[in-house]
């Protein structure tokens, strides 16, 4: 499954450099990507002027529920919700792209005033498509230890190249 994501032309420039390295997304008919998933990041989606910007691999996918009338954001860790702490909150909303929390919340309550249901979805940034740590789950007898990290050439050598993050050149 191809999952694409886009984006607002405001954040391709922080996107690209790696300054902005997740986004937020309402729950919905479609399901999170997994972590390990190819996520193809556009602009200008459904219009003449679509272009992808990146290519990358989902790191993480973390619940999220923001409640833009009270200024708060919970997250899942584990079995639990936890409320982000104002520090907290200032640090999701500038790596998400926004220039403080005032910002966010206006976004997000411009969407749903009362709460908003989503994912918080992370990828990997410009470093770290250059070499991947490599799981065990997919190798093969002479595979590296777990935690190994491989170039391209040792990675597409051991594991079969569906698999490999660093294959097919990205």
């Amino acid at each position: 499954m191809m999952t694409a994501y886009n984006f607002k032309k405001k954040f391709e420039a922080d996107i690209v450099s790696g300054k902005k390295r997740q986004t937020i997304r309402r729950l919905g008919k479609r399901r999170p990507p997994h972590v390990g998933e190819r996520l193809y990041l556009f602009v200008g989606q459904r219009t003449a002027f679509c272009r992808r910007i990146m290519e990358t691999v989902c790191t993480k996918v973390t619940p999220i529920n923001i409640y833009p009338l009270r200024h708060a954001v919970a997250i899942t860790e584990g079995e639990m919700w936890r409320k982000l702490s104002d520090r907290e909150v200032s640090d999701l909303a500038v790596a998400d792209g926004f220039p403080d929390e005032n910002e966010f919340f206006n976004f997000f309550g411009a969407q749903c005033d009362f709460g908003f249901v989503g994912h918080l979805i992370e990828w990997a940034g410009p470093e770290d498509r250059r070499q991947r740590t490599v799981s065990m789950s997919y190798a093969k007898p002479s595979a590296p230890e777990q935690g190994t990290v491989l170039s391209t050439t040792e990675c597409s050598d051991v594991y079969p190249t569906v698999f490999c993050p660093l294959s097919s050149g990205a």
